[in-house]
């Protein structure tokens, strides 16, 4: 359960970022996201960009070796998903909603 917590939190900062950002493509690294990162913490943020991108959430021009991703913004599913959801008065609560959001939308 510790990764889907960690990976909850972690989609919830990425997400927020592009949204803030958006329509502007945005350079995104893991020091922006992990406090006293280790080699397993920048392979699991490398991960989760991929994954947002590989579901159609993101999208980023180019990944470097020390897992940069360059020109990252929302796409227009991100945007949608993010513009649908209930509006939320804290990060703890936009972190609780990542799973609805993410596996199945709201009304589930």
């Amino acid at each position: 359960m510790e990764n889907i917590e960690k990976f909850n939190k972690l989609t919830a900062q990425i997400l927020t970022t592009l949204y803030e950002d958006f329509p502007v493509k945005v350079d995104i690294t893991p020091e922006e996201f992990i406090k006293d990162e280790t080699r397993k913490d920048r392979r699991f943020f490398i991960n989760t960009v991929m994954w947002l991108a590989e579901n159609g959430y993101i999208s980023y021009g180019f990944l470097d070796d020390y897992g940069n991703f360059f020109d990252t913004v929302l796409t227009e599913k991100g945007l949608i998903v993010l513009n649908s959801t209930i509006h939320v008065d804290t990060f703890s609560e936009a972190i609780s909603m990542i799973p609805k959001i993410i596996f199945g939308g709201l009304n589930k």
